[in-house]
């Protein structure tokens, strides 16, 4: 992900990191070290791009241990929250309802949609096959069309009626 005045990016070792964009020097660099016990750094592995959410000031990671970690922009990357998915996260997630709800695709094909703020569970979709891609959204004042192409060679339209609980 890239900002005005940095460049966010995770490693296949886990790390998550802000380089100056016009110099190149780090701003802070930091390993994961989520709730579960890892066999080795690959288990953390950030494949999918960082998510910037200007409203709330953090930069996003997803990574294959199924973490997604929230990180303050303005705090030299201080960890706001972690959430677990499920299975392995290899797609970024996608931001809907102006920025405050975040929707992820685990590799079991569950997805989840969970509150910016403080990564509240708010739905659970079920795709029933693999994902390895990115959510596309389509957002109405009603709800939410999610895309999501599947290993099964299937491109699945979830709805997300949106509601009091979903903000």
């Amino acid at each position: 992900a890239v900002s005005a005045d940095a460049v966010y990016v995770g490693s296949v070792d886990g790390a998550h990191a802000a380089l100056d964009l016009h110099t190149g020097r780090s701003r802070w660099g930091l390993v994961v070290a989520a709730g579960k016990k890892k066999k080795n750094t690959r288990d953390a592995g950030v494949f999918a791009a960082p998510l910037l959410v200007d409203r709330g000031d953090l930069v996003l990671f997803a990574a294959n241990d199924g973490s997604v970690v929230a990180r303050k922009l303005s705090h030299r990357g201080q960890r706001r929250w972690t959430y677990q998915a499920e299975a392995a996260v290899f797609a970024t997630p996608a931001l809907l309802r102006d920025d405050t709800l975040l929707v992820l695709a685990a590799t079991t094909g569950r997805v989840d949609v969970i509150a910016v703020d403080d990564a509240r569970k708010i739905a659970t979709l079920a795709l029933g096959a693999p994902v390895y891609s990115s959510p596309a959204v389509l957002e109405t004042p009603a709800g939410a069309r999610i895309f999501l192409g599947a290993r099964d060679d299937t491109l699945t339209a979830l709805d997300l009626p949106y509601s009091k609980n979903t903000a």
